[in-house]
This record gives C-alpha cells, structure tokens and sequence, in this order.
C-alpha cells in the first residue's frame, strides 16, 4: 500500500474499497453478522455482486457470525505503521534510517538493531532502493507536504469553493 500510495499508483476507488474494507471488518468486530456488513457494502453503493464478495471476504475463515479473519487490517496497519516511521524519521533528520526498511524482511522493532549493524559495518545498507526511496531529500519534501496537507481545514473554504465547484 505504501508503495502504491507513494508512487501514485493508487487512485480513490482502491483506497476507499480498502477503507471500507477495514470499517466492514470493525463491524464485525464489534458483532455485525455477515448480513449487517453486506447492508453497509450495499450503503456504500456497491452491487448486489460487489457486496457478497466483499462481506465473503471479511468472513473468510469464520462463520457468518463469527470474527473475521483478514488480511486487510495488517495491510493498513503496516501501513501506518511505515508511513508514521517515515514521518518521524523526516521530522527528526534521520534520512539515512529510511533505507533500512530494504535490509530484507524486518519490522520496525527489528531497525534499531539493523542501524547499529549498518554502523559497524556488518551489515551493508541496502543498494537497491525503489525508485520513491533513491532520493531522500525528495521524498522529505513529499512527506512534510503530505504532513502539512493533513492539517489543512477545508471546512473553513467550502463556502468560498462551492460557486467554482
């Protein structure tokens, strides 16, 4: 997800279906049964079609009145999870820890221990970066405009919109 988002490889179809998707599963989460979270695909204007493969894919691995059993919500979770370290990492001036996230697969409670082997040498930092993550300066910039957009409030200009809109 991070990838598509950063590479502006996503569009708002595929994250509002991902937002649904995680709202769908709090549902059931908090009890709605397989028909409550087709009634809210349904509420979201999806199809007849589109609702029972999407509730389906919230129950798999459950019964219709069960827990869910998703992948999804570790999808969004990491990331947050990424997008928040990378954020932090900008703020901070920690450029030089973001390529860490390429050592191979590791967590985030796995970093501080890949920082301190890059420092002494035993691990080499990673050469292949994606193309997103080759310039830092640039995706910093990205990430503090990102930040800042997320501040905006755009109550307060709907008014002076609504004419051109």
């Amino acid at each position: 997800m991070l990838m598509e988002v950063l590479a502006f490889a996503s569009y708002p179809k595929r994250v509002a279906r991902i937002s649904n998707r995680i709202r769908a599963v709090a549902m059931a989460e908090e009890g709605a049964d397989f028909l409550d979270v087709f009634r809210f695909y349904r509420e979201q204007g999806l199809n007849d079609d589109e609702c029972y493969t999407s509730t389906q894919r919230v129950f798999r691995g459950s019964t219709p009145n069960g827990k869910p059993f998703t992948k999804d919500v570790s999808y969004c979770k990491g990331f947050i999870l990424i997008y928040n370290y990378i954020q932090l990492a900008v703020r901070e001036g920690k450029l030089d820890r973001i390529p860490l996230l390429f050592c191979g697969k590791a967590t985030l409670e796995d970093l501080p221990a890949l920082r301190h082997l890059t420092d002494e040498g035993i691990v080499a930092p990673p050469i292949h970066l994606p193309p997103q993550f080759a310039d830092m300066s640039a995706l910093a910039a990205w990430m503090c405009f990102s930040q800042f957009l997320r501040g905006l409030n755009l109550d307060r200009i709907e008014n002076e919109y609504r004419d051109i809109l």
